[in-house]
């Protein structure tokens, strides 16, 4: 396999994991303090 390939396989698997709730927490705290939150469902 060659690297790009490589590269690939390892960002492929990165992307499809679900973003933990404590950054979600943190990313929205940031939009609030910025003026950029977007209205919660």
């Amino acid at each position: 396999m060659d690297i790009g390939q490589q590269l690939r396989a390892v960002y492929d698997s990165v992307l499809n994991q679900p973003v933990p709730d404590r950054f979600l927490e943190l990313l929205n705290e940031l939009d609030k303090k910025t003026g950029t939150a977007k209205d919660e469902e």
